[in-house]
């Protein structure tokens, strides 16, 4: 469906459909989307958005379940949304792919705003955050991230401002750095969230943090890298009653 108006969707289910640009089911350009409701599974693009591209729209997703979607070239394997507004509730990313950044969602501009939804086993491998790739402003929470894997942030990469709160961060890997995230350049603050088992083969199992941060009320425990085991500091950063235990570093912190 490319879509430029007013489109709610209510249980519609979109499987193995394959767009040869952009948005492998839906193309949502300027358009207001509202859909509840429904199962995206193995979709693809061959550049953005294995699933969902929203363009300059705005998109209201409730209860929506994104498996298997796959964008081929570039970011966004189950979203990707530029310079619109997208606000998820409850909704579920499983096992998505992209050829270079956010396996489970891209945001290049915009907003994003969820609450109540999950990252399972999303995958950027060739870049930049497994679970999702904010370049804009996104609020997360209550959320999870479990088992995302990408080359710098395995949960989250954060290049401009990102608020994550009631989250849970569980056996992310990042195969250079930030295991569970990476703020890069960008502000990050995290408060009442779990880091646990998240891994990263170079610095920041829980978190490399390359920009401001500000972390409260959070646990790290059990991640593991080969600096900060927990996190890795290159940015101001305060932290505040928040709990440090079983993280390893093979080599410094």
């Amino acid at each position: 469906i490319y879509n430029q108006a007013a489109l709610t969707l209510n249980n519609v289910n979109f499987a193995q459909n394959n767009a040869g640009d952009d948005a492998g089911a839906v193309y949502n350009y300027l358009g207001l989307l509202n859909v509840t409701g429904g199962k995206w599974t193995d979709n693809t693009a061959a550049h953005y958005a294995g699933g969902l591209l929203n363009d300059q729209g705005a998109a209201i997703l409730t209860r929506v379940k994104f498996l298997r979607n796959h964008a081929t070239a570039f970011a966004g394997g189950g979203i990707d949304t530029y310079a619109g507004a997208l606000t998820l509730n409850k909704v579920t990313l499983s096992q998505n792919t992209a050829g270079t950044d956010g396996g489970g969602i891209h945001q290049s501009a915009g907003t994003t705003i969820m609450t109540g939804g999950s990252f399972n086993g999303n995958r950027a491998p060739n870049g930049k955050g497994g679970g999702m790739y904010n370049e804009a402003t996104a609020t997360l929470g209550p959320v999870k991230f479990k088992n995302n894997q990408a080359q710098h942030g395995g949960g989250i990469n954060n290049s401009n401002y990102a608020v994550v709160y009631s989250a849970l961060f569980s056996g992310n890997q990042a195969s250079i750095d930030g295991g569970g995230v990476e703020n890069n350049g960008a502000t990050f603050d995290v408060s009442e969230t779990t880091f646990d088992h998240n891994s990263a083969t170079g610095e920041g199992g829980g978190i490399n943090n390359n920009g401001n941060m500000s972390v409260n009320q959070t646990t790290f425990s059990f991640n593991t890298a080969q600096e900060g085991g927990a996190i890795e500091n290159k940015g101001p950063v305060t932290i505040s009653n928040t709990t440090f235990s079983g993280n390893t570093a093979t080599n410094q912190g």
